[in-house]
């Protein structure tokens, strides 16, 4: 429901607040796209505040429920030092590992 009005929708209907609280509901449902989504939001401040904990917090529980963009985006975001986090070698290794498991 969040894409009707996010990202995905056209610009005479986006809205990023109510995308956000839509993704919201579909995160403490434990749909792993809406945490993703949700998450992106909160680090982006995309109709709702800024909270790079939480985003993150969101992000990481995607990619431990195998969105694959999530995984990517941890990778990515890591790699080039976004967002003021670091993953230890492991992590990122163990995340690399999960994106490759689901391309196969």
């Amino acid at each position: 429901m969040g894409q009707q009005y996010g990202v995905y929708a056209p610009r005479a209907v986006c809205n990023y607040s109510k995308a956000a609280k839509w993704f919201e509901r579909g995160a403490e449902l434990g749909h792993a796209a809406s945490k993703y989504e949700y998450g992106y939001a909160l680090l982006t401040a995309l109709g709702v505040a800024r909270d790079l904990n939480r985003g993150l917090a969101h992000i990481r529980s995607a990619a431990e429920l195998g969105n694959r963009l999530a995984l990517q985006f941890l990778l990515d975001t890591e790699s080039q030092h976004h967002y003021g986090f670091a993953l230890l070698p492991q992590e990122a290794e163990a995340l690399r590992q999960r994106l490759d498991q689901l391309e196969d």
